[in-house]
């Protein structure tokens, strides 16, 4: 029986692209780097902030320097900018009150830095509107490696089939299926249909009330 509903954060409860984007890019044009559409963007998020500078950046220029520069520009920057676009998708706090009234415990898990995950989903939601928040912490693996969220099920005490995990990309249905939880794809974020489908989602929410749904029917 499914007892906990596991969220990542950007492209799944929250429109963050935008934001995320601009900020790349304003460092981008400081060191007369290419700029990137948001397209791009929604190809280079997923693997936390190191991952999406080396994305961005042009591989010539990438080294320990241009780095640490893109990484303190980034805490330094977004810190500010995540609030000029950023919120949650249509239907998305209708959702999560719905699995609170339906005795669902929800948290989230997200690659991005955990400073910015607590921070974004308490001043969106509110404070102790999830039962827990993680994000990436420097020196522990991202998703889909399994460790951190086996964490947070100690945490919430519960086994891996207890729960579910709902997300937008491939990272997060393997997340799911490295952990051995069903996985919730949504078609409304980052990666969209095709991705999930490939990556084998064991169900995919074209709309959030698809999530309360599909969980209502899991035995």
């Amino acid at each position: 029986m499914i007892k906990a509903v596991i969220f990542d954060l950007d492209g799944t409860l929250l429109y963050t692209i935008e934001d995320i984007r601009d900020c790349m890019n304003e460092f981008l044009k400081k060191n007369n780097f290419p700029e990137h559409s948001e397209e791009k963007y929604c190809r280079f998020v997923g693997d936390g902030v190191e991952d999406l500078i080396k994305r961005a950046v042009p591989k010539e220029y990438i080294n320990e320097d241009i780095l640490r520069d893109a990484l303190d520009f980034f805490r330094k920057d977004y810190r500010v900018r995540w609030r000029v676009n950023t919120r949650p998708y249509e239907g998305i706090p209708d959702l999560v009150e719905k699995l609170k009234e339906n005795n669902f415990l929800v948290a989230v898990l997200s690659n991005k830095p955990h400073e910015f995950t607590v921070t974004m989903v308490n001043e969106i939601f509110g404070n102790d509107y999830f039962e827990e928040i993680q994000g990436g912490v420097k020196g522990f693996p991202l998703k889909p490696d399994p460790f951190t969220v086996n964490k947070l099920l100690e945490k919430l005490k519960l086994s891996p089939e207890e729960t579910v995990f709902v997300g937008d990309s491939d990272i997060d249905i393997l997340t799911a299926r490295n952990y051995g939880a069903k996985s919730i794809g949504v078609s409304w974020g980052f990666r969209g249909r095709e991705e999930l489908e490939n990556t084998g989602a064991d169900f995919i929410a074209e709309k959030p009330e698809d999530i309360l749904d599909f969980i209502k029917k899991q035995k």
